[in-house]
């Protein structure tokens, strides 16, 4: 964890209050990424201005298995798709967006959903724990092919924590 974090670069923002976690398949969510990050481009406070971007980051987690079987049935090294390109195209042209990436070859054939969520919250709450503040922080859990997510989505979530301060999830 230290060591994906450490890729990273940047500090989490002393104003970040959520984390988006997103696992994406390196060999295969090539045409998903970037129209899933692209969900977060327009996001509003619940007043329907825009909201204030440092309050928010993604933590993108690029995985693949060690080996993948081919179409005859035996077991191959993976091999990335364009995932990676596409998600450095998203930083590139949304700046505004923190987009933090971290990526992992994971052995076997088919990492476990559990330890692929797991990486990214990881990272996300260590990046919290390295603040001055070290503020508590939403870890939203989301999937690299999302579609139609509401303009309000961050916001909506970060005032339910607001509103009840002693709540551990939504």
């Amino acid at each position: 964890i230290e060591e994906m974090d450490s890729s990273i670069g940047e500090p989490m923002n002393e104003e970040c209050k959520a984390v988006i976690c997103i696992s994406a398949a390196a060999h295969q969510e090539g045409e998903n990424i970037y129209k899933t990050l692209m969900q977060y481009t327009d996001q509003r406070d619940q007043n329907g201005d825009p909201l204030n971007t440092n309050l928010f980051e993604v933590v993108l987690f690029l995985n693949r298995p060690e080996l993948i079987k081919d179409a005859s049935g035996d077991l191959v090294p993976s091999t990335p798709d364009d995932t990676a390109a596409e998600a450095e195209r998203f930083k590139n042209e949304h700046p505004e967006i923190k987009v933090r990436i971290v990526d992992k070859v994971v052995s076997g054939t088919r990492p476990k959903m559990g330890v692929i969520s797991k990486y990214p919250a990881d990272v996300a709450l260590l990046r919290s724990l390295q603040r001055r503040n070290s503020a508590d922080i939403a870890l939203i859990m989301n999937d690299a092919d999302m579609d139609n997510t509401s303009k309000r989505y961050v916001s909506s979530i970060l005032t339910q924590f607001d509103k009840k301060p002693d709540i551990d999830g939504v």
